[in-house]
């Protein structure tokens, strides 16, 4: 799914009207979706009163129309105007003009004295906010900026017009005060600031309301991020022949673990397992390997030769054998760090050709982006924010200010997919494409989370799916999961066991789409 800027939804508007789409027809549209959603979504009686505050742009102009369907189907609905009327042109102004026609209620809001606007404001068992829309620039200011506050002050459910007034739909920053709604019905397509934070907290629950713009109305707009949705999720997903056994789904060699961290090892071993993967081996330290007999019955070990429970280069031989027998490695969980896991980590990048998965340990022992640049294979890394800061030579403050552009270009440079975790995680491909994930939660915020990540994506590597779609999909996955656990059990107390034990849901959810 495409996310666009508030330059590129304008570009789509103007295109789809030089096709032939009457402008009108669009706001009509836009208006009466508005209204449907909040008859769907809040379920309003007739005899309570729906606020609408309107602007004078677009944005407003649906508000408009939501006001008059409204009206129709025999809603209480009172009108406020952040600008006189005199000011609305185009099909703004023909909706205004509708309204008076219909006889609904209509205010300017800057005759209003303080006391009188609060009150109008809080009056409202329902409001929808059409204030601004995507075209701001800046902080909202003045009396669009005291409004909004005043609505955040109220309790009434709030509905958001394409956008929460305020918000940067570009960045998804909050440059001043933002309405925070409940729900926002967007037009056409999702805005990137929608599905960023902090914008995605603003936005409440979205809702999309298909335009039938044409497909021509995209191809000249120059995107370069996008989303999963569920559909397409389901669509990424490895097909599972009734015929297959467990050599059909590939087998995943884990590499990980060390005295102290044998639970990074056995989470990112089951949790291949649970995304399907049909056979997966735990190459590790003896005492890992204990572990994995004690509480992970299903995986297949492999003891490897090391010191003090930690691998060595001494392991490469035997490392490079069981991988000649497999689809894909995950490297790195809970290795811990050293000169020789340098070595180690830097002999096997130069010497595997299956798909690798570089988690944790495996981009802490990188001693220079290089070593990533000169895999011959695909290759997955899963930094978060400390992690990348030093494969960047950045702060961390410096990796959230420019992520946007610093993990695509990360990417495309080293010719490797990357995940740069966070609460809207960030899927880079090496074309350059940024893939923002829609699923995860708070919950997820705990100890072996990313181990958890590390083994779903491998999982649909070893059934065949490229290393850029697992990426994507992975991590939807895995967020789901989270999702799903922090449902259950709240997000104080979910630990990375639990997304483990939930990605048999994660996948049964888009499986029952």
């Amino acid at each position: 799914m495409l996310l666009l800027t508030a330059e590129q939804m304008q570009q789509a508007d103007e295109k789809a009207v030089d096709l032939g789409i009457p402008e009108i027809l669009l706001m009509e549209t836009a208006g009466r979706a508005v209204a449907s959603w909040l008859e769907k979504l809040a379920q309003p009686d007739t005899s309570e009163e729906i606020v609408i505050l309107t602007g004078s742009g677009n944005n407003g102009g649906d508000g408009l129309v939501a006001a008059r369907y409204l009206n129709r189907r025999g809603y209480r609905v009172r009108v406020l105007l952040l600008k006189s009327p005199e000011e609305f042109t185009g099909i703004t102004a023909q909706n205004y003009r509708f309204c008076q026609l219909a006889g609904i209620t209509m205010e300017e809001l800057f005759e209003l004295e303080q006391e009188e606007l609060r009150d109008e404001v809080n009056r409202a068992a329902y409001l929808i906010d059409a204030l601004l829309g995507t075209g701001i620039t800046g902080a909202a200011r003045g009396l669009a900026a005291e409004v909004i506050e005043l609505v955040n002050r109220q309790s009434s459910p709030v509905l958001a017009v394409d956008v929460p007034s305020g918000l940067n739909v570009n960045s998804g920053e909050a440059e001043g005060p933002v309405i925070k709604a409940d729900w926002t019905v967007t037009m056409a397509s999702l805005k990137l600031g929608q599905i960023l934070y902090p914008g995605r907290s603003y936005c409440g629950k979205i809702k999309l309301v298909d335009l039938d713009f044409p497909a021509e109305v995209y191809r000249e707009l120059e995107v370069e991020n996008y989303m999963l949705s569920e559909e397409e999720a389901l669509r990424l997903l490895p097909q599972r022949p009734e015929t297959g056994h467990k050599g059909s789904f590939g087998r995943t060699l884990v590499v990980a673990g060390s005295r102290g961290m044998t639970g990074a090892a056995l989470l990112s071993g089951l949790s291949a397992l649970r995304s399907g993967a049909g056979l997966v081996e735990l190459a590790a330290p003896r005492m890992v390997v204990d572990a994995a007999a004690l509480w992970a019955p299903e995986l297949i070990t492999r003891e490897l030769p090391g010191e003090e429970g930690r691998l060595t280069t001494e392991s490469l031989k035997e490392i490079l054998k069981a991988a000649a027998e497999a689809d894909v490695l995950i490297l790195g969980p809970g290795m811990g760090r050293s000169g020789e896991l340098e070595k180690l980590i830097s002999r096997l990048l130069s010497s595997l050709e299956i798909p690798v998965v570089l988690d944790a340990d495996g981009l802490n022992n990188i001693n220079s982006p290089d070593m990533l640049k000169d895999f011959p294979g695909e290759l997955v890394v899963t930094p978060h924010p400390g992690e990348m800061a030093r494969l960047t030579d950045l702060t961390i403050e410096e990796v959230l200010a420019r992520r946007l552009t610093l993990a695509p270009d990360f990417a495309s440079e080293n010719n490797l997919s990357l995940v740069l975790k966070g609460a809207d995680s960030l899927i880079a491909l090496p074309e350059g494409e940024l893939f923002i994930n829609p699923t995860g939660c708070e919950a997820m915020a705990t100890a072996g989370s990313g181990d958890v990540l590390a083994g779903v994506i491998a999982a649909l590597i070893a059934q065949g799916l490229p290393s850029e779609r697992a990426a994507c999909l992975g991590t939807y996955l895995h967020g789901r999961a989270g999702e799903l656990a922090g449902d259950d059990l709240s997000s104080y107390s979910v630990i990375a066991g639990d997304i483990l034990e939930y990605l048999p849901e994660a996948f049964i959810s888009l499986e029952e789409l």
